[in-house]
């Protein structure tokens, strides 16, 4: 007999995350991860320079971030959970809600991580077909059923930027099946200008069936410390407790979450900077005969027409030590996505697709 791991696995890939380097001798414009292209704030800089207790275990539930959230977003400290990243909360959910038996829902075009984390649990996925790079929420409702117990949805979503409108949620959310729970991933949620929108996630924290995902990685600039955080019911959050590392989040990531969180003028400084960017590369790309979806976050899903059109951008880019997203993992072969950079990265991005 031979070592086997579990047969679920067999259709599992790994994740392929966004290229940082193409082997140049000269460091790369990075456009392929959607991270933020002013680093992090110089609060989080100091802090960091700071931190001394490396020897020391971390606080296991990151209780002074919690406060601090809670203190901000006016929710109660006890119904947040702070997470090794996004990534880890995703997993965890599905860990403690899904079994062989039983199902998870998410769209066609949603973040790789859904499927992955619904597949690892070995639970039936069910993927919902996008309507023009839309998300689908009636196709949501109608694939529910009784073996559904998890769905995922982005909010921005990611990679197409699409954002569903208010009201469609709010009757998505009316016709939620009782026994399932709603994953609201908010990673992108503060490049959303909205106020309506804000005050909607404020609503929805508060039910018994939504969990929302928030990360540091993004707006932040904190990615590779591996920071996230999550608001939920009481319920949802104490299975998650259950399930979660003893020390799943590290003393030097909560450290920079709470100075990250002091630094308002960085946080604006960086969404204009991504409304900027987004207007830029898009009339630029559009004045190209390339069709640039419309995105709530900090980047841009580019369909090129053809998958050939689409390689030969790629190509282009990272023969000039540009990385951008290529989109085959996604399905999406006959597209590009770009993360909106400094004026200067997008600039010269533009000039090597002109040249």
């Amino acid at each position: 007999m031979t070592i086997r791991a579990n047969n679920w696995l067999d259709g599992i890939p790994a994740y392929i995350p966004g290229k940082h380097s193409a082997g140049h001798a000269t460091p790369p414009i990075i456009l392929s991860s959607n991270e933020n292209p002013l680093g992090c704030s110089p609060l989080v800089q100091q802090a960091l320079a700071n931190f001394q207790n490396a020897h020391r275990y971390p606080d296991p539930s990151a209780m002074q971030l919690r406060h601090e959230l809670g203190r901000i977003h006016n929710i109660n400290p006890e119904n947040i959970i702070c997470t090794n990243g996004s990534d880890e909360l995703l997993q965890l959910l599905a860990r403690a809600f899904l079994s062989p038996n039983d199902s998870g829902v998410c769209s066609e075009y949603g973040f790789l991580m859904y499927p992955i984390a619904i597949k690892l649990t070995g639970a039936q996925l069910v993927k919902i077909p996008e309507i023009d790079y839309k998300t689908n929420l009636p196709g949501f409702t109608n694939a529910m059923n009784t073996r559904t117990k998890l769905a995922y949805l982005a909010y921005p979503n990611n990679p197409t930027g699409y954002l569903p409108p208010i009201y469609d949620m709010d009757q998505f959310i009316k016709s939620l099946p009782a026994h399932v729970v709603l994953v609201l991933d908010c990673a992108y949620s503060e490049f959303v200008a909205d106020p309506h929108y804000h005050q909607k996630l404020s609503e929805w924290a508060h039910h018994p069936q939504i969990i929302i995902a928030r990360t540091f990685s993004k707006i932040y600039g904190l990615a590779s410390l591996r920071i996230g955080w999550a608001v939920g019911a009481p319920t949802i959050i104490q299975a998650l407790h259950k399930v979660r590392g003893p020390f799943n989040t590290s003393a030097v990531a909560q450290a920079a979450a709470l100075a990250a969180l002091a630094d308002r003028e960085f946080l604006i400084e960086s969404y204009n900077l991504a409304k900027q960017g987004i207007e830029y590369l898009t009339n630029e790309l559009t004045a190209m005969q390339y069709h640039v979806l419309p995105s709530q976050a900090n980047f841009i899903l580019v369909d090129c027409g053809t998958e050939e059109r689409a390689n030969a951008f790629l190509e282009k880019c990272t023969a000039n030590n540009i990385m951008i997203r290529g989109m085959q993992p996604y399905n999406l072969p006959h597209c590009v996505r770009i993360s909106v950079g400094t004026m200067a990265e997008n600039t010269a991005l533009i000039n090597i697709m002109k040249s």
